[in-house]
């Protein structure tokens, strides 16, 4: 695979990654653009490299910057930010207080990890069984209850 299709494939994986983000449909957003599905579809894929202008629109209908898009997703700790935010806002304020404090809570136990004050399994036992009960949740489009968090 040469760079110009390498380039195709993580611009179309970056454009899809957004587009789930937002949680839009290739339908939908081929809608907005006035263009087919199919369309969409390919750009996503890589298979066919939109037309700078078409690629402006899609950054606007999906609500990211350009740079964020062609980079192939976030690198920069600002790009980064960026993208938690974005996702953040989709949530309602009470989902975003719970992931802020879950966030701090794992970044604390990492930091204690890395400077030796915590074993592995302490820091993090309590973490994964908070991931592995939000994935299960996901999984099955279970809604936690407020007091459960």
């Amino acid at each position: 695979m040469n760079s110009h299709e390498e380039f195709g494939k993580r611009l179309g994986r970056a454009l899809a990654d957004h587009r789930r983000l937002r949680g839009l449909t290739q339908e939908q957003v081929a809608e907005r653009l006035g263009v087919e599905q199919e369309t969409i579809s390919r750009f996503e894929r890589g298979a066919t490299l939109p037309p700078l202008n078409r690629l402006l629109d899609l950054t606007e209908v999906l609500g990211v910057p350009l740079d964020a898009v062609l980079a192939g997703g976030p690198a920069r700790p600002s790009d980064q930010l960026s993208d938690i935010a974005a996702r953040l806002a989709l949530l309602a304020e009470d989902d975003r207080e719970w992931v802020r404090r879950w966030v701090v809570d794992l970044c604390q136990r990492l930091a204690q990890h890395r400077a030796g004050l915590a074993a592995p399994d302490t820091a993090f036992s309590q973490a994964g069984t908070d991931v592995d009960n939000i994935a299960f949740f996901a999984e099955n489009g279970v809604q936690m209850a407020p007091n459960s968090r």
